[in-house]
């Protein structure tokens, strides 16, 4: 009898909680975090859902739940779909969390307050959370670079670190993409700093600055764009 978003809010709890990312020791962490896609799949598809009151569970029902949206059509991997949702793991510290995931977050709290939509809590939520996950990507930034800024690590044991971090990151779901894109505005921020700091008025950073929102606009089409062609192939 749950709900659409009690079902959504439960399958993102449980999803976080077996995700391989944050289960490494687990040999069955995979196996689990697919059976809760499948289970998500069957429970927010009304006719699956029915056939599975009627029925009950069989093979052929986790292997329709994996492959057709009840449409005809393929439905998104649960890896795909938790990934563009709700990031990983392994970019967390340098990304935070996804902001589309912060929305769903914070349109949930706002929601389930009393069951009030109060635009304008949500907008204040909104704000503090992107500012609280800036915040906490520049302390991690921060710890990540301490040893190398005071001489405690050499270039060559610091470089050797991002490497090794950085071969991990490219094994997941998206990771060449988010390393292109941390590397990228790593680069473009570094610049504009030093721009700032060795000229008056920071006049030498203005060009860094505006290809820095140019290159932001032209992720945020694309990642629009790659959310769309996901919506309209999982479509319930």
């Amino acid at each position: 009898d749950a709900t659409e978003s009690e079902i959504r809010r439960g399958y993102y709890a449980e999803a976080r909680r077996v995700h391989p990312d944050k289960n490494p020791n687990d040999p069955n962490a995979d196996a689990k975090f697919r059976e809760v896609g499948t289970a998500y799949q069957v429970l927010s598809d009304p006719k699956k859902r029915a056939a599975y009151d009627r029925r009950g569970p069989s093979e052929n029902d986790e292997t329709n739940a994996d492959n057709d949206n009840g449409d005809g059509g393929q439905s998104v991997d649960p890896y795909l779909f938790f990934s563009i949702m709700f990031g990983t793991e392994s970019v967390s510290p340098y990304v935070g969390e996804l902001r589309i995931a912060s929305y769903v977050d914070d349109l949930m709290t706002v929601f389930d307050d009393g069951g009030s939509h109060d635009l304008g809590a949500f907008n204040f939520l909104n704000t503090w959370t992107q500012r609280k996950r800036e915040v906490d990507v520049a302390v991690q930034l921060r710890e990540r670079t301490s040893l190398y800024v005071d001489g405690s690590m050499t270039p060559e044991a610091f470089r050797d670190g991002c490497e090794t971090e950085a071969t991990t990151i490219a094994k997941g779901a998206f990771g060449r993409a988010y390393l292109r894109t941390i590397g990228g505005a790593l680069e473009v921020e570094s610049k504009r700093y030093l721009g700032y700091m060795n000229s008056i008025g920071g006049w030498r950073s203005l060009p860094t600055a505006v290809g820095r929102r140019l290159r932001a606009a032209g992720r945020n089409v694309g990642l629009a764009g790659s959310a769309f062609g996901v919506a309209i192939n999982s479509k319930p």
